[in-house]
């Protein structure tokens, strides 16, 4: 029996598909990390958290602070990022970076809050058998609020510099 099927991937298991799901969390957590280190280096040196630490996945000790990352694979197809409350709730980091198939959102939590606080944003059920609760937040809402950057910098990092970021 199939547990799940998702994109092109089968998985036997829901401990299969969570260690999955883990582990491409951290590689676009480690893409983050090494985007803000070549690209920011007044940020110096980060640390990824071990395992589930509800301070936030990236640390920056120069800044004290901890940023939490959120990769939405669908966001480009329904123009909304998903935001789920347990991991509002939960999360004690100060800027939170958004990640879709093609930019980095980085956005400071108050104005997250401000908009979660201020706009009737949809509430849905999602995640797994759609047993959490979160919100949709428009992208054009993150992406006016946000600084954003486009993913597409591992190939040529001078041309990024130059031309992106007008370094």
């Amino acid at each position: 029996m199939t547990f799940r099927k998702f994109a092109d991937k089968t998985y036997e298991t829901r401990d299969e598909y969570i260690k999955d799901c883990l582990a491409n969390a951290r590689k676009i957590e480690e893409e983050v990390k090494t985007f803000l280190e070549t690209f920011f280096p007044e940020w110096g040196k980060l640390k990824l958290s071990e395992g589930c630490d509800k301070r936030g996945d990236i640390y920056a000790p120069r800044h004290k602070t901890f940023m939490e990352v959120k990769h939405d694979t669908t966001s480009h197809k329904t123009g909304n990022f998903y935001l789920e409350e347990d991991a509002w709730n939960g999360s004690k980091s100060d800027i939170w970076v958004f990640v879709d198939n093609d930019k980095y959102y980085f956005i400071r939590k108050k104005k997250i809050a401000k908009m979660l606080f201020e706009f009737d944003l949809k509430e849905v059920m999602g995640g797994d058998k759609k047993q959490y609760r979160g919100w949709l937040i428009p992208r054009g809402m993150i992406l006016a609020e946000a600084s954003v950057f486009p993913r597409n910098w591992q190939g040529d990092t001078d041309w990024y510099r130059q031309y992106v970021l007008r370094k």
